[in-house]
């Protein structure tokens, strides 16, 4: 739990996070020094666009849809996010499935990222995934 809710002391705790579970064996950190110092890392900004269907008819907007959109462009662990997604894409391009993967809070994908083969398989008839392993 953290306590400090500034930015600082959110990054923080992510670089901590990142060392204690041995991360850099996958990615390095994104706009820190060597030994964890912020240089240029920061929290995503988050806004919305609005979608083209928001179109008005006869004045009148009827349905109301956005975009949320996250960039994660400073994020220290970006590096380490953006191969985890990857590979998680690459196992189901190897695989032929065209699965979409729709996650309503960052929370899911560590769930989703262990319960996507399960359910793959499921869908292939039990048939097991090709380079699963390398996930």
């Amino acid at each position: 739990m953290i306590k400090d809710l500034s930015e600082k002391a959110i990054l923080k705790k992510m670089i901590r996070t990142y060392q204690k579970r041995g991360w850099s064996r996958i990615a390095k950190l994104y706009g820190c020094g060597l030994t964890g110092q912020l240089r240029d890392a920061a929290l995503a900004r988050v806004y919305a666009t609005i979608k083209g269907k928001c179109i008005p008819e006869n004045g009148v907007i009827k349905v109301l849809k956005a975009r949320p959109i996250t960039p994660h462009t400073k994020v220290p662990g970006k590096r380490v996010m953006n191969k985890c997604a990857t590979a998680g894409l690459f196992v189901l391009h190897e695989n032929d499935e065209k699965r979409t993967m729709r996650l309503w809070n960052t929370s899911d994908f560590v769930r989703r990222m262990v319960d996507e083969p399960a359910a793959v398989m499921r869908a292939r008839g039990g048939e097991p995934l090709r380079r699963r392993h390398q996930l």
